[in-house]
């Protein structure tokens, strides 16, 4: 299934390589970085959006137990990307994300998840300042839009 509008995994790499070299072509020699502190926010955000991610799988497991072989090792790696944000889980919500009705829908909705995800990483990675934290970005784009391509494919 062919899907236009959304980023590809060789587009999120590409974006990602490309993004420290945009960034230090963009930098005037004026002072005129970002401050750390705008790596902090980009952090933030990050980490709000990785809890929700986890929020969403931890809520489709639950709902769905027989897929959680195959959600678990994402679920996993998305608390890994929280940790990279200098953030651990927090405690789950009772009133969880809405789950798909269907295990096929559910499946639908995190692929959906994932690649939004993928896309505001690429676009959080013109955000940061430090190299640490777009390289990090880098590597969490590409790991979510390889979720979203395991996940659309059943091979997740």
């Amino acid at each position: 299934m062919l899907v236009t509008g959304l980023p590809s995994r060789r587009g999120v790499l590409q974006a990602a390589a490309a993004g420290p070299l945009l960034l230090l072509a963009a930098c005037s020699s004026d002072g005129g970085e970002q401050t750390p502190d705008a790596d902090d926010a980009v952090r933030s955000d990050v980490s709000a959006s990785e809890q929700r991610l986890l929020a969403r799988y931890d809520a489709t497991i639950a709902a769905f137990p027989a897929l959680a072989g195959k959600l678990q090792p994402i679920r996993d790696q998305h608390a890994e990307h929280l940790a990279a944000m200098g953030s651990q889980p927090t405690n789950r919500d009772d009133n969880g994300p809405a789950v798909g009705k269907t295990p096929a829908g559910a499946i639908s909705d995190l692929t959906a998840a994932e690649r939004s995800a993928a896309t505001e990483r690429v676009k959080a990675s013109g955000q940061a300042s430090s190299a640490e934290l777009i390289w990090n970005l880098a590597l969490i784009a590409a790991s979510e839009s390889q979720h979203a391509t395991a996940l659309a494919r059943g091979s997740a």
